[in-house]
């Protein structure tokens, strides 16, 4: 039997706040490495 998904939502105002987390944690830096843009960009 299959689990109901959990769903979350997150406040718009919030937004901020979670970009800066994820600068700070260098999310970015980790997605650029393992997902190199593709050269005709």
């Amino acid at each position: 039997m299959a689990t109901e998904p959990i769903i979350k939502n997150e406040r718009v105002d919030d937004i901020p706040v979670l970009l800066t987390q994820i600068q700070k944690m260098g999310i970015g830096k980790l997605i650029d490495k393992h997902f190199p843009t593709h050269g005709n960009w």
